[in-house]
């Protein structure tokens, strides 16, 4: 028996490390296969509206091929679909770290961060995206509302004229580029884009909400006023365009009607719980009932409005107005003092200088109104004395020095 020579049935070493290299191609294509054929059953799963069997076979399939994107990209979808975020995001991130450049995983992880309020990191991926597909109007909507959440109006209003160049006649790139405009004082070309989605779709609610915003920015009540209620009748469940028709009912001096929608708009924000919307409507509300005279109702919905957020200090004001025309002067001081400790110097001269010398105008003898009313205009004058102040004694930094 020679040195090399193996005793008994005992397979050399080499031979083993052949056998093992002979069977590895064997064994990857056995898993890839599986790997398949349970992405396979999870994609079949999925269009029956299976989610969470979908989500268990896409799970066996990436333990058999941990690097099947298609799979992982399946599973990210499926998890954000059912809205659980945390398990969707280090799907797409894997695929990244195994295809840089996928697009699903680049546009899924975009939407995944704008949904979490990452917008800065989700504008990176879908910039990344539309390198390589630049005709994803989706993807350009994301983008742009990313953009205008950060205030970036320049750049959104860039890529949704890119999406405008892509698909002239889509009704949402439209309205989206209306509503930056919008945002930024464009009036006129604003209300042009809005007129031109809503001739692509006329039935569109939030178009016809945002071009009511719009007309009533240049003076234009009776067409806002159309516009908003087209809004509430397309959509009864928007509680903003609800507000927005109340307040230029108001402006009309339709108490009844501004009381109405202002209702309207309470029971949309109670079905939902949003606290804000609901004390927004309560305050209106309020006014209305104020200007109705009935001020104990004016009263409790006041009470509801600040009660529900504090810090909205036009309605202890309203409130403050309401007592004192319901003959209850101590508690109107209260609610007054209590308004100029938490109002700026605009809501100051707008909700509580100006709403009282109104009413002091048509009840000149109000009890303790001539009262409160010099007393805001005091608070008011030394307001507008420390800005005055403050710009007087405001000095431009000095240039720095020359190099020599």
């Amino acid at each position: 028996m020679n040195g090399n020579s193996v005793p008994g049935d005992a397979v050399p070493p080499d031979e083993k490390v052949r056998r093992i290299i002979r069977a590895t191609p064997n064994i990857l294509f056995w898993k890839s296969h599986v790997a398949g054929k349970r992405l396979a059953e999870g994609l079949a799963s999925y269009k029956k509206g299976d989610k969470k069997d979908a989500v268990e076979l896409f799970l066996k399939a990436i333990d058999f091929d941990p690097h099947n994107t298609d799979a992982l990209n399946d599973l990210a979808q499926v998890y954000f679909e059912l809205g659980e975020l945390d398990q969707s995001e280090p799907c797409f991130r894997r695929v990244l770290e195994i295809k840089p450049s996928d697009p699903d995983a680049l546009r899924g992880l975009g939407y995944i961060l704008v949904r979490k309020g990452m917008l800065e990191e989700a504008v990176y991926f879908f910039l990344k995206f539309l390198q390589g597909n630049d005709r994803d109007i989706d993807v350009y909507l994301n983008l742009t509302s990313a953009l205008y959440s950060m205030a970036n109006y320049e750049e959104a209003i860039s890529y949704a004229q890119k999406a405008l160049a892509v698909a002239p006649s889509d009704a949402r790139v439209l309205k989206t580029l209306g509503q930056i405009r919008l945002a930024i004082g464009q009036i006129e070309p604003a209300i042009e884009g809005f007129r031109t989605a809503l001739s692509l779709y006329p039935n569109d609610a939030e178009t016809n909400r945002l071009l009511g915003y719009a007309l009533k920015a240049i003076g234009d009540i009776n067409g806002a006023l159309e516009r908003f209620q087209s809004a509430t009748i397309l959509d009864p469940n928007n509680g903003e365009a609800w507000l927005g028709l109340a307040d230029l009912l108001k402006i009309s001096g339709r108490y009844n009607d501004y009381l109405e929608a202002a209702q309207k708009s309470l029971s949309v924000y109670e079905r939902t719980a949003n606290r804000q919307g609901m004390a927004n409507a309560y305050w209106d509300i309020g006014w209305a009932y104020f200007e109705l005279g009935e001020f104990e109702k004016s009263i409790e919905a006041s009470k509801k409005s600040q009660e529900l957020n504090p810090e909205l200090s036009p309605v202890r004001f309203n409130l403050g107005l309401a007592y004192l025309c319901s003959g209850d002067l101590e508690r109107g001081r209260i609610a007054y003092r209590e308004a100029m400790e938490k109002a700026d110097a605009p809501t100051l001269k707008t909700d509580g200088i100006d709403d009282l010398a109104k009413v002091i105008r048509n009840k000149p003898g109000l009890p303790g109104a001539s009262e409160i009313l010099e007393e805001m205009t005091t608070r008011y004058d030394a307001f507008t004395a420390a800005t005055v102040t403050l710009r007087s004694n405001y000095k431009r930094p000095a240039p720095p020095p020359r190099d020599k």
